[in-house]
């Protein structure tokens, strides 16, 4: 396996030729349609993956290295912004780099699209709610950051460009969670939490215990004296429940 054959003064013609080639053979004969590339939606040119992007880097023997800023923005948001830089592996000679950045204020990590129950109508209403979980998503912005600094630098240091494009679109989900849960930290008030329990209760000792987390904050948001009828609505059923699980 020949390392990435680049000079100083940069490559012959006939360096580049065969290093043409080397990337259309690995498109034709190695990577594979939907696994290391695919065609995004809207666009007609083949968007490496990240995948694809190692078996590249493998087989021209270069290796990363990743230099990482960390940027908290407000509101609990935080950006990650990530230089990429590739070596060859014979002689650790810099090549290239590629630079790549994603933020929770990204839509799909920024937003929950939920269904809102109304208590007046008793119905779900589709809405649009902001990620009171954004510690969660940390760790997965800054994986993308990385990977896409990645692909942007294999590319570059490849010339592949003329094969593929960089990596537009991401297809790992966020954290997944159960759509009760979202639902659940959308309601503002106890007394639509405790129509919405009323309504969906029965779905297991998770969904409990969304509710209760719920009708905590809610307690402590509106500082309600406990033994309410609404603490007792809920509280109350939730622990007869439980203790039932239990064996009580």
């Amino acid at each position: 396996m020949d390392d990435l054959v680049v000079q100083n003064n940069g490559m012959t013609v006939q360096e580049m030729i065969h290093q043409k080639q080397r990337v259309g053979e690995l498109m034709k004969f190695v990577l594979k349609d939907g696994e290391h590339y695919g065609v995004i939606p809207g666009t007609k040119k083949k968007t490496l993956f990240k995948s694809g992007a190692e078996v590249i880097a493998l087989t021209f023997g270069i290796h990363p290295e990743m230099i990482i800023v960390k940027t908290d923005l407000p509101n609990g948001h935080r950006e990650y912004e990530v230089t990429c830089k590739m070596f060859r592996n014979s002689d650790n000679m810099a090549l290239a780099s590629g630079v790549g950045s994603c933020s929770s204020m990204e839509s799909k990590y920024r937003w929950r699209n939920v269904k809102k129950f109304n208590p007046e109508t008793k119905k779900q209403e589709e809405s649009r709610v902001e990620n009171p979980n954004l510690e969660d998503l940390f760790n997965t912005v800054l994986k993308m950051a990385k990977k896409r600094a990645f692909v942007d630098a294999v590319i570059t240091a490849t010339a592949a460009s003329d094969f593929v494009t960089q990596d537009l679109e991401d297809f790992e989900e966020v954290i997944p969670v159960e759509p009760y849960e979202a639902e659940i930290e959308a309601i503002e008030d106890m007394e639509a939490l405790k129509a919405y329990y009323e309504t969906n209760k029965g779905k297991g000792a998770r969904f409990d215990q969304a509710i209760m987390k719920r009708k905590n904050i809610l307690e402590a948001n509106t500082k309600q004296d406990e033994g309410t009828p609404n603490d007792s609505g809920i509280a109350g059923v939730v622990q007869h429940k439980k203790g039932k699980a239990d064996g009580k």
